[in-house]
């Protein structure tokens, strides 16, 4: 008999529910997770008392005392809630070794916000490769971290692990998003920094009720430049999806229970590889040090989204001419937010910033951006949040923390 119990916990496994508690408080009725993944919650943003400009959609309190079990002590009509909770997803070593596995399931009651982020960007490690006259095989079985004899039959150091796997194992992050009735999340991690040799995939994929919305930045870097890595990875897969629910009764007579049905409004996949195109991977990139994805939708995020788009409306198109007798607008005419834009221009031209806008099937706007260097897209992506400000003032301070 074994000391201790056997645990019955998955590895890399974490679960996150947020639930609201009397007038309008989030909370963290469960905050699980183990080894390789960590979870740390910080300190909440108070939001401040919405203005009569600010529509908002509204929870109804069944909505909400559903999730409760009780509807005491809470107002007939609940807007938004009075705080907005921060949690860091964290791996040990900063980073995932390869075969490690995270797979993290969040839920987020009606009425309640949510801010995910990371304390800097998580790096994906080399995958081994064996060659015929290597002893030793470092593989992983659920998620765990193992090391055994490759001329070990018996498996006798690596304890009940027996199976054989083979020897390029991918580290994968796969992340399930609940968004309730009038709840919001905003992802802001720091970017995927792969090494040489390493391969990695990832899914996140949201399901958003009526009213909900969901904010989330996915991006992606070359890798270490300093020693001369630039996309030489063996493979990277990205797979963002936003779902709508849709409840749904099963009769006529809208007895029983209440089924739903999944729309998929937006379906967004990258995948690098060195094999897809001639030239590798730094073929397609066409010298970008860094690109990535911004996903918006909802009614929290109804601002940044219409900023996005229209910023990219404004853009100098091809063809365009400047007027002026002298080539050069004056500074002085310019509003505020024309000379932030003249700068911005001026500053993307410099650090080889590309980017696009599109309103997709749903209401979904989806941003793509790319930058020559990791800094050139992280000064772009965090005036164009801060110009907004949207984000700052419904999420909080943290939630522009990958973009300082």
């Amino acid at each position: 008999m074994p000391p201790f119990p056997v645990s019955s916990s998955s590895p890399g496994k974490g679960n996150i529910h947020l639930t609201l508690l009397p007038p309008a408080i989030p909370s963290f009725s469960t905050l699980s997770y183990t080894y390789p993944l960590k979870l740390l919650p910080s300190n909440p943003h108070i939001l401040s008392s919405p203005s009569r400009e600010e529509p908002q959609p509204p929870v109804s309190q069944n909505a909400v005392a559903n999730s409760l079990g009780s509807s005491s002590s809470l107002p007939n009509v609940i807007t938004r809630p009075i705080s907005v909770p921060l949690a860091f997803v964290v791996t040990y070593g900063g980073g995932l070794l390869a075969g490690d596995c995270i797979d993290l399931n969040i839920r987020l009651d009606p009425c309640t916000r949510l801010t995910i982020a990371t304390q800097g960007s998580t790096k994906v490690f080399k995958t081994p490769t064996l060659s015929s006259n290597d002893q030793r095989e470092t593989h992983t079985i659920s998620g765990t971290r193992a090391i055994s004899n490759a001329h070990n039959p018996s498996g006798a150091s690596g304890g009940h692990f027996t199976q054989t796997l083979a020897p390029d194992l991918t580290s994968r992050q796969d992340l399930r998003v609940r968004i309730g009735t009038g709840a919001g999340i905003w992802l802001g991690p720091d970017p995927i920094q792969p090494f040489a040799g390493s391969r990695y995939a990832q899914t996140q994929i949201f399901e958003v009720e009526k009213g909900a919305s969901v904010g989330a930045v996915d991006w992606v870097t070359e890798g270490r430049r300093a020693r001369n890595e630039s996309w030489a990875m063996h493979e990277w897969r990205g797979r963002n999806e936003i779902w709508g629910v849709i409840p749904v009764k099963p009769d006529k007579t809208g007895q029983g229970p209440t089924m739903e049905r999944k729309i998929l409004m937006v379906r967004d996949s990258v995948i690098l590889h060195p094999d897809s195109v001639k030239g590798g991977i730094k073929a397609v990139v066409a010298g970008a040090g860094v690109f990535g994805t911004l996903l918006l939708y909802g009614s929290i995020f109804a601002p940044l989204s219409e900023f996005f788009l229209s910023e990219f409306s404004s853009l100098p198109r091809i063809g365009g001419r400047n007027w002026n007798p002298d080539g050069q607008s004056v500074e002085e005419d310019l509003s505020a937010r024309q000379r932030w834009r003249k700068h911005r221009l001026e500053k993307e031209k410099a650090d080889g910033v590309l980017w696009t806008a599109a309103r997709v099937r749903g209401g979904v706007t989806v941003v793509k951006f790319s930058a020559t260097l990791v800094e050139g897209g992280r000064t772009w992506l965090g005036s164009m949040l801060r110009e907004e400000a949207s984000i700052g003032r419904e999420f909080g301070d943290g939630a522009l923390m990958f973009v300082r």
